[in-house]
């Protein structure tokens, strides 16, 4: 894919923690001084600027294994394979200015939660709510919507829709000697259409 780069913005500085304008992007620097950054996620869109290559911005960009799409003030780099380079194509003289080339990740695992509560902790009986989201390691944003749960306790299920706990479920925690372990399946639905499952096991 071709895509003109005239009247692209310069590229913000890595270490400046970007403002999303969709919860489903991430910003990626498609190239600084070190070039010290070259991670594109599959599955993503990995939000990009562009600046002067080599002096000049007169220039045509090409993607291999992956596509770009050009919004107004960014571009979207969308990998398909396992790696993708973007190569600078001179307009004037048809020269290849740059070529930068990527490593295409998988999203890293989400983890859910109970309240504050995540995996291996101790639930808070007040807590009413299922989300399902990345820990603060991870500087990705991204929208999971919790649409089921189950929960098991002394051998009785619970189950409901949506992200909220029902009454009978919320009485059986309130009531759990100190100690016990509960067990929360959340069914949740991502941006890309699928939708998954994750399971916890928390202390009482």
């Amino acid at each position: 894919m071709i895509i003109k780069s005239n009247h692209m913005r310069l590229l913000k500085l890595l270490f400046l923690l970007p403002i999303f304008a969709n919860a489903q992007e991430v910003e990626i620097p498609a190239f600084f001084p070190d070039y010290n950054y070259n991670v594109l996620y599959r599955g993503y869109a990995n939000r990009v600027y562009f600046g002067s290559v080599n002096g000049t911005t007169d220039y045509n960009v090409a993607v291999e294994g992956g596509t770009l799409q050009k919004m107004a003030e960014y571009s979207i780099l969308t990998p398909t394979d396992n790696d993708l380079n973007l190569i600078f194509i001179d307009n004037k003289s048809g020269d290849t200015l740059k070529i930068l080339n990527y490593i295409c990740k998988a999203l890293p695992p989400v983890s859910g939660y109970f309240g504050n509560a995540t995996n291996g902790e101790t639930a808070d009986r007040d807590a009413t709510e299922f989300t399902v989201g990345y820990g603060p390691d991870v500087f990705l944003k991204y929208d999971f919507k919790v649409t089921q749960w189950t929960m098991a306790y002394k051998g009785k299920e619970y189950r409901g829709a949506g992200n909220k706990l029902s009454g009978d479920a919320q009485d059986a925690l309130k009531a759990a000697k100190e100690g016990d372990k509960v067990i929360f399946e959340i069914r949740y639905s991502s941006p890309d259409g699928l939708t998954r499952s994750i399971s916890m096991s928390l202390g009482l």
